[in-house]
């Protein structure tokens, strides 16, 4: 029986073809490799190399892709954070979002990281966000070819397999959830440390497995995606019970529980401020959240073509949350496999165990209608994540992993002949087509509600059995006719994922620009008001998605666009509380071109000599006047007909002072969000920081001239940063004595 550490497919010469050995080998395996393996690794190659330059191209002319999340989130949020570094500022704490957000407890910008430390601190901007873009396809394509180069598998085999699972629909479609992706690049690199470590027969060898998974791990929860991370963790999970009966694997399922471990503590100074927003997130307070993104079963047809639908990608709105085709030839390739996985020798373990994942994927990525997610979603943590069906890129890494496997078996039957008929795969694109004409031919007696949303054109609709049906002629002929047949299922399967999923990158690349061309445009949107100047604090800003770009131009902003909204105890929408919040400028509609503009509303920053006593301000505001009271949890020894004058001396992120003078203790009303990582201090001295109108703070002033200071660094943060240090320092020591140690024990 061939192994898959013997066997990397060589290619014998015969009638079809001239396969005289070339020198050198295929990097590990001890066969040499053919000219017809170097040809398949060339195209392989060509496929992957030209798939990022075709993405990364808009960077490489200095534009920006600017589409939906990545310019209504993630590129301000990235100009604040750039700002912040090179400026010497705090960037914890954004004022210019939801009058105050603790935005690196939000964790989607990964201020933490090192990676996007050294980007944003030492590039200009675009570079920055460029490079950060860019690099996570590059290191999801490179893992993805070292994890299956370490299982030794064909170079060709590998390259094909990376440019499937980097490019593939769900990397597509979500190329504008940046860290998604960033952290779902470190997939293959974990099962390749996982892999490593379960099978290293002594200490010096799994030291360094060890610590790459406690580096790649911290570094998936400083990138601020937890949900992803807990895909990988599934994906672990499912790759270490596959393995359970390989011995000396289960000695070590404690070395890898403990590399976790040392992940996590690294991803403290992360995963406890992520904690410290969730507590305050409006979706705690909702029942049932994670119902919301579940993958309705009608998007299985996918499979048959996601040409089926109107919008060509799926049923759902979003339709690139629900992006579960995975191309027709992988697909193929995937069912290839299944069929013959009990003849596939050494392979048939992998085999298994990528078709379980992805089996166990698509129950998850079903959500309510699956069953199992409702009983995960039970647990801590699971329950406040959204869009089960974003477990489809674990089906889309497992269908490529199979593609890897089926590849060189094609070819081997160059020589040795189909060992089982196709038939399986014939039976399925029969059903494909009657499937496709069936539906066609009654949609249009169907209900509006039934199927909503199904393609009326026979076209369209017949896209994908054509695809499917080219798919099984090349697998039928690549025993006769291997250079052709295995070389078109390559360049089939790259330009039916691009047709697929590239026109929504395609759609968003007229928002991509230059950042000096860009700044003028938005220029154009700022209020046309002489109140208006930017960075000032006096002021928000109350108008759609696009108004978080407008904080390039220091125009704050009344709310926001994050993942976890905060939970408010006024109401947002009424005026009386854009008016305690500063909201002079408004859209109205929020879609309007022009700004409303509201004199009455009051300074960010302001005196009050009046105060109520209300754990309840959202019926209690109804009943006083804002401009001269304020809503306490607690009364005050504050006094005085007139307000006191105040001025600005610091207005920094995270960090403000003003200079005070009054005849009266009164109270300093700062409209920003309460936070418990606030302090004060009244020249120097420390105050406490009190709650008013219950969503902002502010603080009690003696009579007199003083110096008030507020700044923000919370216990979090504080905690996270010496859990995460204790945690490097600790990988670090057992990296060491691991190197002091001769065997261990299974």
């Amino acid at each position: 029986m061939i192994t898959p550490q013997e066997q990397s497919i060589a290619i014998p010469r015969d009638h079809h073809y001239n396969t005289a050995m070339e020198t050198g080998h295929d990097g590990g395996s001890g066969q040499p490799e053919s000219r017809f393996e170097h040809w398949l690794t060339v195209v392989a190659g060509a496929t992957g190399l030209f798939s990022i330059i075709f993405l990364c191209y808009p960077l490489l002319r200095g534009n920006i892709y600017l589409a939906s999340d990545l310019g209504s989130f993630h590129f301000p949020y990235r100009s604040f954070y750039s700002h912040c570094l090179q400026s010497g500022f705090s960037p914890l704490w954004w004022p210019d979002q939801f009058c105050g957000y603790y935005t690196h407890g939000e964790g989607q910008a990964g201020m933490a990281h090192p990676f996007h430390w050294l980007l944003y601190r030492f590039l200009s901007l675009p570079l920055a966000f460029n490079l950060e873009f860019g690099a996570s396809y590059v290191f999801m394509y490179a893992g993805v070819v070292g994890f299956l180069r370490h299982l030794r598998y064909p170079w060709y085999a590998a390259l094909f397999a990376a440019t499937l699972f980097t490019f593939c629909g769900f990397n597509l479609l979500h190329f504008t959830h940046m860290q998604a992706i960033a952290v779902m690049a470190h997939l293959p690199w974990m099962l390749w440390a996982t892999d490593a470590l379960l099978k290293g027969s002594n200490a010096r060898q799994f030291r360094y497995p060890f610590v790459a998974i406690a580096l790649l791990s911290g570094s998936q929860l400083l990138l601020g995606h937890p949900q992803c991370v807990v895909f990988t963790l599934c994906a672990l999970g499912i790759y270490v019970a596959a393995h359970l009966r390989t011995p000396g694997v289960i000695a070590r399922i404690p070395l890898l529980a403990l590399a976790l471990c040392m992940g996590l503590a690294i991803g403290a100074v992360q995963i406890i401020p992520t904690f410290d927003v969730v507590g305050d997130a409006q979706r705690m307070n909702v029942d049932g959240f994670w119902q919301d993104g579940s993958l309705h079963p009608l998007n299985l047809l996918q499979w048959i073509g996601p040409y089926l639908f109107e919008n060509g990608l799926s049923v759902g709105i979003p339709p690139l949350e629900y992006g579960l085709y995975t191309g027709g030839i992988p697909l193929l390739l995937a069912l290839w496999c299944a069929t013959r996985v009990f003849t596939l020798g050494q392979h048939r373990h992998l085999c298994a165990t990528m078709l379980s994942l992805a089996a166990i994927a698509l129950i998850l990525a079903l959500g309510k209608y699956g069953g199992l997610y409702g009983l995960l979603a039970q647990l801590p943590v699971l329950g406040s994540f959204r869009c089960s069906a974003r477990h489809v890129v674990l089906i889309h890494f497992a269908l490529a992993i199979l593609a890897a496997i089926a590849l060189p078996q094609l070819a081997q039957q160059a020589t040795t002949g189909p060992s089982v008929r196709n038939r399986g795969l014939w039976t399925f694109v029969a059903l494909a087509w009657i499937t496709s004409l069936t539906l066609w031919g009654v949609q249009r007696y169907l209900a509006p509600t039934i199927l909503d949303g199904l393609s009326d054109r026979i076209v369209p609709m017949c896209l994908g059995p054509l695809l499917l049906t080219a798919g099984v002629v090349l697998i039928h002929w690549a025993p006769r006719y291997p250079r052709v047949a295995i070389t078109s299922l390559m360049l089939l399967a790259m330009v039916d994922t691009w047709v697929y999923a590239y026109p929504n990158v395609q759609q968003q690349s007229p928002q991509s620009s230059r950042l000096d061309a860009l700044l003028p445009v938005l220029a154009t949107e700022l209020p046309d008001d002489p109140a208006f100047v930017p960075g000032d604090a006096h002021y928000r800003a109350f108008g759609n998605w696009r108004v978080a770009r407008l904080t390039l131009h220091g125009l704050p902003n009344y709310m926001g666009y994050v993942g976890l909204s905060p939970d408010w105890q006024l109401d947002v929408n009424t005026n009386i509380t854009k008016q305690i919040a500063g909201v002079r400028w408004e859209k109205v509609p929020l879609s309007a071109r022009e700004w409303t503009i509201h004199e009455d509303a009051l300074p960010m920053a302001r005196l009050v000599t009046q105060a109520i006593v209300s754990t309840t301000p959202r019926e209690a505001i109804e009943q006083i006047d804002v401009t001269t009271t304020a809503i306490v949890t607690e009364a005050l020894d504050i006094a005085g007909d007139q307000p006191g004058t105040l001025s600005w001396l610091k207005n920094e992120p995270g960090n403000v002072a003003w200079q005070t003078e009054t005849t009266t203790p009164q109270l300093l009303v700062f409209a920003q969000r309460y936070h418990p990582g606030w302090t004060a201090t009244i020249d120097g001295n420390p105050q406490p920081v009190i709650t008013a109108y219950g969503d902002f703070m502010g603080c009690v002033v003696p009579a007199g001239e003083h110096t008030v200071h507020f700044s923000f660094w919370p216990k979090s943060f504080v905690q996270g940063l010496w859990v995460s240090g204790a945690g490097l320092l600790l990988t670090l020591a057992l990296w060491v004595v691991f190197g002091r140690m001769k065997n261990l024990a299974s």
